[in-house]
């Protein structure tokens, strides 16, 4: 299993920063979990070949790429130079949504791509390859997830509230790595929608994952101050940065 980092700034970017998304290399394809504004720029042409972008909730800085995709999707198609195999997964609560928003002239979404909705009881198997979800309650579509290909691990929590800690830790438990969003400053006043680098740390700790990586972050931070704090409570902390890549 590779994993690759193709953004990690949210609510907004700046600086030619990313927004969020993480794309994760497996024998049986290549499974995008999320698609933050101008995540997709760093995928390569191949990419597209055998595509499954899995959305973690519905919120804007985790879908804001998903039309440019489809355009690309399309793009490379009508022009001939591959053939996409593209396909998107959305949770349930999404009904709707996607195709009521996101038209490119007469282009739908089912045109390029295969639409699958997901409920958090379910599993996405494909191959070796299995996503399994835990719903969480930073927003009512919101999910962590969990991408195994034989005995290797990941987890990556999207968005979660502090009250998600304790049942994500037991989902995520003895993975190999956590890729975990870290919005606030350790100094920044505890709020219940995001979490901060102690919260990482004690989410590292309670599942026993070999290392984590700290992800989300707010434009106007500096990541290594997240990662100062959270180093303080745990080890094998890192950050997400952008087109970090690291194998499982």
């Amino acid at each position: 299993m590779k994993v690759k980092i193709l953004g990690n700034q949210a609510p907004f970017q700046l600086n030619g920063k990313k927004g969020v998304g993480y794309l994760v290399k497996t024998q049986d394809g290549n499974f995008m979990l999320d698609a933050g504004s101008g995540s997709h720029s760093n995928l390569d042409l191949k990419d597209y070949e055998n595509l499954k972008l899995v959305l973690s909730h519905g919120h804007y800085d985790h879908v804001a790429d998903i039309e440019n995709m489809l355009y690309a999707a399309l793009t490379l198609k009508a022009n001939g130079i591959i053939v996409p195999n593209f396909s998107i997964y959305l949770p349930e609560e999404y009904k709707d949504k996607l195709e009521q928003k996101i038209l490119v002239g007469d282009l739908k979404p089912t045109d390029v791509a295969e639409i699958i909705r997901y409920g958090s009881k379910d599993k996405i198997k494909i191959g070796n390859t299995v996503i399994d979800f835990l719903k969480t309650t930073h927003s009512p579509d919101s999910n962590a997830m969990k991408i195994s290909e034989n005995n290797v691990s990941l987890g990556y929590t999207g968005d979660i509230s502090t009250d998600d800690i304790e049942p994500v830790a037991d989902f995520f438990h003895r993975t190999n790595a956590v890729i975990s969003e870290c919005s606030l400053p350790q100094d920044y006043p505890k709020q219940l929608k995001h979490v901060r680098p102690y919260d990482v740390a004690h989410l590292k700790n309670l599942s026993k994952a070999q290392s984590v990586y700290l992800t989300h972050f707010f434009p106007t931070e500096n990541p290594e101050n997240y990662l100062k704090s959270c180093k303080e409570k745990t080890d094998n902390a890192y950050i997400a940065h952008e087109n970090l890549t690291f194998n499982l």
